[in-house]
């Protein structure tokens, strides 16, 4: 966890599965059904829980207000439109983007238990929190996983340049860090990002987070 997620003396404190309890009473309140609603509150919390606080339960506000005025949809119809063996495209119908992401990262640990290699795409999505939030999924089923993302805002200028031109586009890659048979749960996971500071971040570019993984409905 990072520095940034330890709560000072001052701060209230709250179980995760209280705050899992927030967000999905929240969505549900604007129309999310409840199934996906608890979906996207454990990945929110998920995200607070790993340090990620810009990308928690801070990021609720937005999520409701883009609902509420119809930039995401509600009740979204998340379908794989192509699809090979080893590959696959999902359209998200605009969906809250953990919902398709999630969809994605399960729909490519299927195919990479058939194929040895699973590559899946998706279009009509939204913002849906950490990278690093996908590229663990594969990484809990001792496969490697790798997450990458085109933004649809340009915020940073190429290399010497003074005009913004490009996204942040995060990526994230995630692998089993422990022995199987002792560490179940030990991944490590690179985060990555072409930009010195990211919007509602402090990090640096580059960082690898090795720790004991954890549900955040635990």
């Amino acid at each position: 966890m990072s520095e940034t997620a330890k709560p000072t003396p001052s701060q209230p404190r709250f179980e995760i599965t209280e705050i899992v309890g927030f967000i999905k009473r929240a969505l549900v309140s604007v129309g999310v059904p409840g199934e996906d609603a608890s979906q996207v509150a454990v990945l929110m919390a998920e995200a607070d829980a790993r340090g990620g606080d810009a990308h928690g339960v801070f990021r609720l506000p937005q999520y409701v207000k883009q609902i509420q005025s119809g930039a995401v949809n509600a009740r979204p119809n998340i379908r794989i439109v192509t699809e090979r063996a080893g590959t696959a495209l999902v359209d998200g119908d605009n969906a809250i983007g953990h919902l398709v992401m999630k969809r994605a990262a399960e729909l490519a640990i299927e195919k990479a238990r058939q194929c040895g290699v699973g590559w899946v795409g998706t279009r009509h999505s939204n913002h849906a929190g950490p990278a690093q939030l996908y590229a663990r999924m594969p990484a809990a089923h001792d496969m490697i996983g790798m997450y990458f993302c085109v933004g649809n805002t340009n915020l940073v200028p190429p290399w010497g340049g003074m005009e913004v031109l490009l996204s942040t586009n995060p990526a994230s890659v995630g692998r089993h860090g422990g022995a199987a048979q002792h560490e179940p749960h030990r991944h490590r996971c690179a985060r990555l990002v072409p930009s010195v500071n990211r919007a509602g971040h402090g990090h640096n570019e580059y960082s690898v987070w090795q720790d004991q993984a954890q549900s955040a409905t635990q």
